[in-house]
């Protein structure tokens, strides 16, 4: 009796184990196609058999850790932590296995640990260059504030120095050549990239039509094409 018990508690332990393999394998840590060959090692060859190539995909999952972003690292730490709570759950009575899984569960810990150092790093790399993108566009804020007044106005920004080119964000050209002496109250004319005088040369640049016209300046007298206004 006590043989045909032993038997039996042995095939549970093992479906047990392999019920864990199939669990971890649905939470995303194994690669699911290789679930057939770990079954059909622990029946034919054992739990200890089964842990070999568990440990390799483990090894696997270890190295490819450092080519994920920091979402990708997010999710990792949390499928790792989830197959970390599989193994809690299953308490072994056979000491064998539990050594196994112990085992297993110190893999886990490393891969949680260097997951957590990778996501770290990139968190911080991310932080970093958040902080020199806003530097940089507070010191280009301050620039374009000097800017317009030295020019005299309140919005848009200056051509290129040497190409005569607007900054992508300041796509309206403007020019100053009116005649002031005869009368002519508009500081100068703004043209959009698609009017045939757009690339007469600029003085000065905006973002929108409203912009530049309280800045003094107006459109052309020759029937240029209508823009929508922004709203």
């Amino acid at each position: 009796m006590s043989s045909e018990y032993k038997i039996w508690k042995d095939i549970e332990e093992r479906f047990k184990f392999c019920l864990m393999l199939a669990v971890l394998c649905a939470c995303g840590y194994l690669v699911w196609h290789k679930l057939p060959y770990f079954i059909l090692i622990l029946i034919f060859g054992g739990i200890a058999a089964a842990m070999v190539p568990l440990y390799q995909i483990s090894q696997e999952k270890l190295e490819e850790l450092q080519y994920l972003d920091e979402g990708e690292l997010t999710e990792a730490i949390h499928t790792i932590e989830k197959a970390k709570q599989i193994i809690m759950e299953y308490q072994f009575d056979n000491p064998f296995v539990a050594s196994q899984l112990a085992q297993f569960d110190t893999y886990l810990q490393r891969e949680n640990l260097t997951a957590q150092t990778f996501y770290r790093e990139q968190y911080q790399e991310r932080k970093r260059y958040e902080a020199d993108q806003h530097a940089q566009y507070q010191k280009r804020e301050a620039e374009l504030i000097e800017e317009r007044q030295r020019k005299g106005v309140s919005y848009g920004a200056p051509p290129h120095p040497i190409t005569n080119l607007c900054p992508a964000d300041f796509p309206i050209r403007a020019t100053e050549n009116l005649r002031r002496e005869m009368g002519e109250t508009r500081r100068g004319i703004y043209y959009f990239p698609d009017e045939a005088d757009y690339n007469s040369k600029a003085s000065w640049c905006f973002d929108c039509a409203e912009h530049a016209e309280r800045d003094g300046y107006g459109r052309s007298r020759k029937g240029q094409p209508k823009h929508p206004r922004r709203q």
